[in-house]
């Protein structure tokens, strides 16, 4: 009564149910079940940050962060060129980004070619300090910068998944970061 199936090894279980099920009694419940199932587990955004691939020039107009974060200078250019709602958004960010690494950051500033591609940069409180743009910042704080992006474009209510969030970022500014992903997680309405 315990029947053996076998499936295949590169795809879920549950993908393949409708398959290997069908002499099952309440075979039509179970795979609504099922396709329930699926789609909740589809529809998280699962983010794996690598830094390294944040340190340079993007496409503008690439507004969707990639589950690596490569595209992160593209995705804040795009919330700048929205108007209030992304440079609201990008405010957040800079007051986030600000709490955690070693000093401050006044604003967000773009560097743009005329090949239409961009980087970002942080322009320090200091007046007579020049920006700092994504290929010289610090692991941790491309890390800690990606994760608060990802968590302020994903869709209002959706799950988010976030490898190993805290890597790279100093002990001592972990209790910043996460406080600003849980208030930004209250205010979206996010599953983190």
């Amino acid at each position: 009564y315990k029947p053996h199936v076998a499936v295949a090894a590169n795809r879920s279980v549950l993908s393949q149910y409708p398959q290997f099920a069908q002499k099952h009694r309440k075979r039509d419940a179970c795979v609504a079940v099922v396709d329930v199932i699926l789609k909740y587990l589809q529809a998280s955004f699962i983010f794996d940050p690598i830094p390294k691939l944040m340190r340079g020039y993007e496409r503008m107009g690439d507004s969707v962060l990639r589950r690596d974060g490569s595209n992160l200078s593209s995705v804040l250019h795009a919330l700048e060129e929205q108007g209030a709602p992304g440079k609201e958004t990008l405010k957040r960010l800079q007051t986030c980004i600000g709490r955690i690494p070693d000093e401050p950051f006044g604003r967000f500033e773009f560097v743009k070619t005329r090949l239409h591609d961009v980087i970002f940069g942080l322009k320090p409180t200091e007046p007579d300090h020049p920006l700092v743009d994504a290929r010289v910042l610090s692991d941790g704080t491309l890390r800690a910068l990606a994760v608060l992006t990802a968590l302020e474009t994903a869709a209002a209510g959706s799950r988010v998944v976030i490898e190993e969030f805290d890597n790279g970022v100093h002990p001592s500014r972990v209790a910043a970061l996460t406080k600003s992903m849980a208030e930004c997680c209250a205010r979206r309405k996010l599953n983190l």
